[in-house]
């Protein structure tokens, strides 16, 4: 289960997430039920059916990014507890549980669950241009007795992952750590993703204790320059210091790991080989996170100048595949066998998925197309609509404009996914670069998915003459001639 800072519970991180569209309803809500009551509700009754019956597409699961990376997405458990002179314990007794009733194609189980995501608020200490969680910044569980409900299936789990906002920097996980259990399942593998900027030595202390642990470090760029500037508020030396830290205790534990975790967009897509020798020099491996939902401008789906920002994406990725082959894996196994192990033979083919599933997510047919610039307003009736939302737009922080219009075209559903977008700024004024084409037009703030709702229509012909290019509003018989084209 994973348990979102607005109480949601989801099964995983990747259903209805990166382009893997899913219309089923969550699980349910934490602010409402308890774990126990979600984790036999009707929606999880429906989704174990599905898995049974092996219909990822009805589960919601058919464009799984995790499938796509090669994501070893086999059952969660220690294959320790198999040994002849395993001890008794809880964790064992639940997992031959689990065996037994999945193998009865249960759907209401006693077993319980070995995987466990939470994020109980998203408050955080940094201020990173590209995060998603910033509308829900103040999003907090709050129902008495959750923490406890954590902390109780402690014993039972495979993996717990604390989420945040920044994970390390929240009372919630500062004191489930302190707890004795969380040390006293040997089977307890701890996994989170952390800005790692602001770490006390007790934090690494309480990490250290557990019997195994994946630090993975968000880190996006390879110079202190273009980190700053995207993550705001954090030092990229510090960082840096940090993550050399946790390396060094996760590579004492049995499958510890520390992990370059990379957030791929606009802004830092061009630099991916050069993060690529640093996850290097470091010897540490590295994960992508890409940017394709919003924001907007950061998204790798969404243009704002067409084919002119696709410039350099492919050669940066050829580029990486090559310096995986050439430098990273054998760093890692040099490392590996410096501690006595060997690297996971399916580890460069891993990295090399990454690379694959990120290429496919780039809509290179739409930016390859040709666009044409020209410049509009937006009609008056909307002016209100445009100030309302700049009401509730993205502060200073987060850098670059808070209204933005995307560009819906009208031949796919009512639903169709914008591939373009353009600034507005407080009177109205765009420039939009687009390929001929008709298009509903809706405004948005940047930090929001783009729907198309509350649009205007615009359309962009085909001929060279664009003397008859118009912007249009909804309302019938009404035309504004747009300003200037190119």
């Amino acid at each position: 289960m994973m348990v979102e800072g607005n109480g949601v519970v989801q099964p995983c991180a990747y259903r209805g997430n990166y382009g893997n569209a899913s219309m089923h309803p969550p699980l349910g809500n934490v602010n409402q039920s308890t774990l126990e009551e979600i984790w036999n509700g009707s929606e999880m009754q429906t989704l174990r059916d599905l898995m049974a019956k092996g219909d990822l597409q009805a589960a919601g699961c058919g464009g799984c990014l995790a499938v796509a990376q090669g994501l070893p997405l086999n059952l969660a458990y220690d294959p320790r507890i198999d040994e002849d002179d395993a001890p008794n314990s809880d964790y064992r007794d639940n997992v031959f549980l689990k065996r037994k009733e999945m193998a009865e194609r249960k759907t209401v189980i006693e077993s319980k669950p070995l995987v466990l995501y939470v994020t109980p608020t998203h408050r955080c200490n940094l201020r990173c241009t590209h995060c998603y969680e910033t509308p829900t910044r103040t999003d907090t569980i709050r129902r008495d007795g959750f923490q406890d409900e954590v902390e109780n299936l402690m014993p039972y789990l495979s993996e717990l992952v604390p989420g945040g906002g920044e994970p390390l920097l929240l009372s919630f996980w500062q004191n489930a750590f302190r707890n004795p259990v969380a040390n006293q399942n040997p089977y307890l593998r701890l996994s989170f993703t952390t800005g790692a900027h602001y770490v006390t030595d007790t934090m690494f202390e309480n990490i250290g204790r557990f019997s195994d642990a994946q630090v993975m470090v968000s880190f996006d760029a390879p110079n202190a320059k273009t980190f700053e500037a995207i993550r705001v508020n954090a030092k990229f030396e510090q960082v840096v210091e940090n993550m050399a830290k946790f390396r060094d205790i996760t590579v004492k534990k049995r499958e510890g790991s520390t992990v370059m975790h990379i957030s791929v967009m606009k802004q830092n897509i061009r630099l991916l080989p050069e993060m690529i020798r640093l996850a290097a020099a470091m010897e540490v491996p590295f994960n992508f996170q890409p940017v394709v939902a919003y924001p907007v401008d950061h998204s790798l789906r969404v243009f704002e100048h067409g084919s002119k920002e696709v410039e350099g994406w492919k050669e940066a990725m050829e580029k990486s595949r090559e310096l995986i082959r050439a430098v990273l894996v054998p760093s890692l196994e040099a490392s590996a066998k410096s501690r006595g192990r060997k690297l996971d033979p399916e580890m460069p083919k891993l990295f090399q998925n990454h690379i694959t599933a990120l290429s496919n997510l780039i809509p290179w047919s739409v930016a390859a197309q040709k666009h044409r610039l020209f410049s509009g307003k937006i009609p008056d009736y909307q002016q209100d609509y445009l100030k309302l939302l700049g009401r509730f737009g993205l502060k200073d922080h987060q850098q670059g404009q808070a209204m933005l219009i995307a560009f819906h075209p009208k031949s796919g559903d009512a639903t169709s996914e914008p591939h373009h977008y353009a600034r507005v700024d407080s009177e109205g004024h765009f420039r939009a670069t687009l390929p001929p084409g008709e298009y509903l037009a809706c405004l948005m703030r940047r930090d929001s998915y783009a729907v198309p709702y509350n649009g205007f229509d615009v359309s962009v012909s085909e001929t060279i003459d664009m003397s008859t290019l118009f912007l249009t509003d909804r309302a019938p018989d009404t035309s504004i001639e747009l300003e200037g084209m190119t």
